[in-house]
């Protein structure tokens, strides 16, 4: 590697180390302080830094030593895939009892058991032509295959989260941690790619492997930091209020028994073939149901509550004196719906009104979504045109103004 760029790699993986460890160290205080910021994160970003720091030292090691490791992964690798599973399961309120936490990081132990014993061993140089050679290459598949195997199951947990942020939600860009698939694509990706040339060229060209992980891997966390520094509202536990105010629509219930009771006799659920079973303890009937949305439908028309992009379920609730627990029946099942769906099919009517009006002929577009709601372009384009099967621009060109 020439000397200008064996420079620009130390500086870079340096440096993406220390601003993870300060940034966990950061985030290590504010949970502490208030509770809300998730200690997860910071194991994540310190994962990174030892993997990254792990990769450095291989390359140095194994290049110094002429030694043959280089299908074998740091060990520190194998942490990532647990901890982002275990940050998913947080957000999703997943409980999970130590014995679950314990077995996520027995590759991990292996790994570093083996890596510790083969570099302090003596005769190692010798002993990896032969015995360690073949032990080296299953392990590393036995670490790739962890690597992709966490993927899936954080893809997973990640569209679990996201449907339930639809039932509570009306906005979910800033919080759908969409940021976790992006790194584990962004790994794998660099994972598969460098094993991939290596395989191709074993024997014939030198790849620093390690080399080559380690700036992936500061891609990755420079990815990350930007994505957490982007939001402040995780410091200040703004952001972990949203996701533990807002009410899982999945599993809601009454929640106590004096709901029901304070309800009277004609109030009991219909017992209807159609009926959803979840909701058979509401206390709402079917009439209810119907009387229930129509009022919504005119407050939602009235006041217009959608224009504000933190709006959530509770706070909807509270302002229609309904239990969330009604309102997400009302919402989720009698009218086949989620309540980011719901609201965003008014953010979208507003815009469309707003577009066939002469007077805002000059409004840009982007400004008449912000106004009704939208906090985000991207969404807003992708819900315009699945809703109108057309983009904002050839909807206003296709509409003749009012």
């Amino acid at each position: 590697m020439p000397e200008f760029l064996n420079h620009l790699y130390v500086v870079g993986t340096a440096s993406s180390v220390m601003v993870a460890l300060l940034l966990s160290m950061v985030i290590f205080k504010f949970s502490k302080s208030n509770g809300h910021v998730f200690k997860e994160l910071g194991f994540i970003l310190i994962a990174f830094g030892l993997s990254i720091t792990a990769n450095s030292f291989l390359q140095d090691y194994i290049s110094f030593n002429q030694l043959r490791i280089h299908s074998l992964p740091e060990p520190f690798l194998l942490l990532i895939g647990p901890l982002f599973y275990f940050y998913l399961a947080k957000l999703n309120k997943v409980s999970l009892k130590f014995k679950h936490y314990a077995w996520h990081f027995l590759p991990f132990i292996f790994i570093f058991s083996f890596l510790s014993f083969a570099l302090t061993n003596e005769n190692y140089p010798t002993l990896s032509r032969t015995l360690y050679l073949n032990q080296v290459s299953w392990l590393g598949l036995v670490g790739y295959i962890q690597t992709w195997s966490y993927y899936f199951l954080c893809n997973k947990a990640l569209k679990d989260y996201q449907i339930t942020l639809k039932q509570s939600c009306s906005s979910i860009d800033k919080i759908n941690e969409s940021w976790i698939e992006q790194s584990l694509f962004v790994l794998l990706f660099g994972y598969t790619g460098i094993s991939f040339i290596y395989l191709l060229n074993h024997g014939i060209y030198y790849l620093p492997v390690h080399k080559s992980l380690a700036i992936v891997l500061a891609v990755i966390l420079y990815l990350i930091v930007y994505k957490t520094l982007i939001r402040p509202e995780i410091f200040s536990g703004q952001y972990y209020r949203i996701v533990n105010d807002v009410a899982f629509a999945s599993d809601v219930e009454v929640e106590s028994k004096q709901d029901v009771d304070s309800l009277s006799e004609n109030n009991k659920i219909v017992s209807e073939p159609a009926a959803n079973k979840k909701y058979q303890k509401s206390g709402l009937s079917a009439q209810q149901a119907s009387q229930t949305y129509i009022r919504i439908q005119a407050y939602m028309l009235n006041e217009k509550p959608y224009i504000d992009p933190e709006l959530n379920l509770p706070s909807l609730a509270k302002a229609l004196d309904l239990s969330v627990h009604h309102l997400s029946q009302v919402i989720n099942h009698d009218q086949n719906s989620n309540f980011y769906d719901f609201i965003n099919r008014y953010r979208i009517d507003e815009v469309k009104q707003q577009l066939t009006d002469r007077y805002r002929a000059e409004q840009s577009i982007l400004t008449l979504a912000f106004a009704a709601g939208f906090n985000s372009k991207a969404t807003f384009n992708r819900i315009f045109k699945e809703q109108t099967k057309q983009t904002p621009s050839q909807y206003r060109k296709s509409s003749k103004p009012i």
